[in-house]
C-alpha cells in the first residue's frame, strides 16, 4: 500500500514508511457499495480516500485519536469509538506510518 496524491500536476505515490502527511481541511470518503461488498466477503480493492485542500509532507510524528477504516469490520470511517464517521471534515489528519490521526 502506497499514499496516492493526486493534483492539478499529476499523481505522487508516497511509501508510508518514509513520510508522514499533514492532511489540510480533510474529508473521510469511501464508495459504500463497494465497502458492503468487501464487508460480506468480497476480495479487498480501493473504496476509501481522504479530500483535502493541501497535503504537506512532514518530519513529525503524530499520534492523537487515531481513525479506521477497514471495510472487512465496517463498511464505513470509524473513530475510536467505533463511531461512523464517513463525509466528516476535519481541521487537520495526519498519517504515521499507515495509521491516521486527527
Amino acid at each position: 500500500m502506497k499514499w496516492k496524491i493526486e493534483h492539478s500536476e499529476g499523481v505522487v505515490y508516497l511509501e508510508p514508511s518514509e513520510v508522514n502527511l499533514k492532511m489540510i481541511n480533510a474529508r473521510l470518503r469511501n464508495q459504500k457499495t463497494t465497502a458492503n461488498k468487501i464487508n460480506q466477503g468480497a476480495n479487498k480493492s480501493v473504496c476509501s480516500w481522504i479530500l483535502c485542500d493541501e497535503v504537506q509532507v512532514i518530519n513529525l510524528q503524530y499520534f492523537g485519536e487515531q481513525l479506521r477504516y477497514n471495510p472487512r469490520v465496517n463498511p464505513f470511517w470509524m473513530n475510536e469509538e467505533g463511531d461512523n464517521i464517513d463525509n466528516t471534515t476535519h481541521e487537520v489528519l495526519y498519517t504515521n506510518n499507515k495509521k491516521i490521526y486527527k
